[in-house]
């Protein structure tokens, strides 16, 4: 014999379940969480370029870093002199 549901007790199960039309919805809400976390995680950085880094200051103070006024700047001699190649010319 089967057991007969009574109509007026809701039904528990699908109360809960997630139906089609509420995969949208939580696929957004993920979609903004994500957002947010990638976003407060990039933005809050206090730092605004890689030598402000506390890790990276050890290492980036061994290296010896050039602008292009900087004192060890290449004349245009040393280049040419550096590429001297019977096959290979630099045009200045």
């Amino acid at each position: 014999m089967k057991a007969v549901k009574n109509q007026s007790e809701p039904n528990r199960d699908s109360q809960y379940a997630v139906g089609s039309g509420r995969w949208p919805q939580l696929l957004s809400i993920c979609l903004v969480l994500i957002l947010i976390h990638v976003s407060v995680t990039v933005l809050g950085q206090p730092f605004d370029a890689p030598y402000e880094i506390p890790r990276f200051q050890a290492f980036l103070g061994t290296c010896k870093l050039q602008a292009p006024t900087s004192s060890t700047l290449a004349t245009p001699a040393e280049i040419m002199a550096g590429f001297a190649d019977d096959n290979f010319y630099v045009v200045g």
